[in-house]
């Protein structure tokens, strides 16, 4: 595993990674949904790791996304949206979806049920969980239980709707030589490395500063496991390269 104290320069070797060991595949469906070859084949990285000791350049990181991919709801602002959403455990549409013209086609396509809601929000899977983790984490700063399930096990049978991508969120205090720091493990089972990787990264960020303001911790590091880190040709410029 690669520990990086520096945003921007993660987010290259990780999309370095990506194509140069990637190897490609075609899942056939996104979200359950059935997708053309054409569209959607992708390059994957299985099982990829990494740890993160600072978080200063996170603005720029989503920048560079940004402005490498063209991807306009790739911004910190986005990334905030979301994480309102969660705190406030809105509908299930979730207002970031709303943000840009991308995020509310992707959401019409993927995870729309009909109704103009989805099968499930973050904020709906969270909230519920946050109160006892806070109350976990003051309680005893070095609980191993402290954890944030998102993905359930009625998902495995939910064929054809919203999956979701992350896991969940591990939150572990430990001993550093400048005091007891608050960190967070995520496990995520797919990410859409143009699209969503560098959001699922800030996003998790915001919720470990949240946390650890709580129970009066540092923030510490991120350790960030993705059992498939993915990228859409669909979504690569012609004039990528690396």
């Amino acid at each position: 595993m690669r520990i990086f104290t520096n945003a921007v320069e993660m987010y290259d070797e990780t999309f370095r990674e990506l194509f140069k060991r990637g190897q490609t595949v075609f899942d056939k469906t996104v979200q359950g949904k059935i997708v053309s070859e054409k569209d959607f084949e992708q390059n994957e990285l299985v099982s990829y790791s990494y740890m993160l000791t600072n978080f200063d350049a996170l603005d720029e990181m989503m920048l560079t996304a940004n402005k490498t991919f063209q991807k306009e709801h790739l911004t910190p602002r986005v990334s905030q949206v979301w994480f309102d959403d969660m705190i406030e455990n809105n509908s299930l549409k979730e207002s970031w979806w709303a943000e840009t013209e991308y995020t509310k086609d992707y959401f019409t396509k993927f995870c729309d049920e009909g109704d103009g809601n989805a099968a499930y929000s973050y904020g709906e899977r969270t909230i519920s969980k946050l109160k006892p983790v806070i109350e976990r984490l003051k309680a005893n700063n070095y609980s191993r239980g402290s954890f944030i399930n998102i993905y359930e096990t009625k998902d495995v049978f939910r064929v054809g709707r919203r999956t979701p991508c992350t896991i969940g969120y591990h939150f572990l205090a430990r001993d550093t030589i400048d005091g007891i720091k608050l960190n967070v493990i995520v496990s995520q089972r797919s990410c859409d490395a143009i699209n969503f990787f560098p959001h699922d990264l800030y996003k998790a960020y915001l919720l470990l500063k949240y946390i650890a303001k709580e129970v009066n911790l540092k923030v510490g590091y991120l350790v960030h496991n993705i059992n498939s880190l993915h990228a859409y040709k669909k979504d690569i410029p012609e004039h990528y390269t690396w």
